[in-house]
């Protein structure tokens, strides 16, 4: 049990006021993964009563703690009361439908995925729509409902009509960032990435490897959306975490240079046999790819909103 943890965030609630939403949200994922439901659905009920649409994401991850643990008629009373107080944001309807999509229930998905698309705005539809649509969060959402409508045997509709899929990018060789977008593999890519402990070391230590005007922030939306294109396609994407002081050692070692394609790839083969790799996109409540310790959906999943 993760006492630690938990007791950081309850200490983060007041300290940082301004995130209590936010900090409940990860407070009661990590009360969930220790089998603490009940103090879980506590937390979230108290985020629910403030109403909003937090309080919506809240009754949706009540929802989701009612379904794990086999209650299900409690889950479904949670989202009929997200139904029953309507919003404009879409946040809470589309958070609702990846869930049910997650636990294989197409039909009720789809529908709460109807539920959010209505609530896109022009503008969103737009962006959703076209050859660069795909780096949109209304494009994830609409892309969804369609991939749900298709395993039902239903055909596409008004929603799916402006929906341009993003090219394939295969390679036969493994990706950085630097290459990924241009690579092409037949059945899955392996992608290099730094996490944000990592971003600033390598930046400074391997000269040649980061462009030194690049930002975190630029390098993981960059990184984000390059994942993106490959999974849309059906490419199965998994990343392998690079160390700058490992790198550098395993370069110098082979007697190359952290910036030689060939040293690279060898680098990430060695990586991925001794550590293993990281699946991506990370699952709902799991923290984001990027190391910012935050769950990836309130993190890199939003990115291009």
């Amino acid at each position: 049990m993760n006492l630690d943890r938990v007791a950081t965030l309850v200490g983060e609630l007041d300290e940082f006021p301004d995130s209590r939403a936010e900090i409940i949200f990860d407070l009661s994922a990590e009360l969930a993964r220790e089998g603490r439901t009940t103090e879980a659905l506590q937390w979230l009920g108290r985020l629910a009563e403030g109403g909003g649409v937090d309080g919506a994401l809240a009754r949706v991850e009540m929802a989701a703690v009612h379904y794990q643990s086999g209650r299900v008629a409690e889950a479904e009373t949670e989202l009929a009361r997200v139904v029953a107080t309507p919003l404009a944001d879409p946040s809470p309807y589309a958070s609702a439908a990846e869930m049910l999509a997650g636990l294989g229930d197409d039909r009720a998905a789809v529908r709460w995925f109807t539920m959010a698309a209505v609530r896109f705005t022009a503008d969103q539809i737009d962006a959703a729509s076209g050859e660069d649509g795909w780096a949109s969060w209304a494009f994830s959402v609409l892309w969804q409902r369609r991939e749900a409508r298709e395993r039902l045997g239903l055909r596409p509709d008004d929603w799916d009509a402006g929906l341009v899929p993003p090219p394939a990018l295969r390679s036969d060789r493994l990706l950085s960032l630097d290459d990924v977008a241009s690579m092409r593999v037949p059945d899955g890519a392996r992608v290099m990435f730094w996490t944000l402990s990592e971003f600033a070391t390598a930046q400074r230590d391997l000269s040649g490897m980061i462009d030194q005007s690049v930002s975190f922030e630029t390098y993981r939306d960059e990184l984000e959306d390059q994942l993106r294109t490959l999974a849309a396609r059906g490419t199965k994407v998994t990343l392998v975490p690079a160390r700058a002081a490992e790198m550098r050692d395993y370069a110098d070692r082979a007697g190359g240079s952290v910036t030689d394609e060939a040293i690279r790839r060898a680098y990430l083969d060695d990586v991925a046999q001794r550590t293993g790799t990281v699946a991506w996109p990370p699952g709902r409540n799991t923290p984001c790819w990027c190391g910012s310790g935050v769950k990836y959906k309130r993190c890199c999943r939003t990115r291009g909103r």
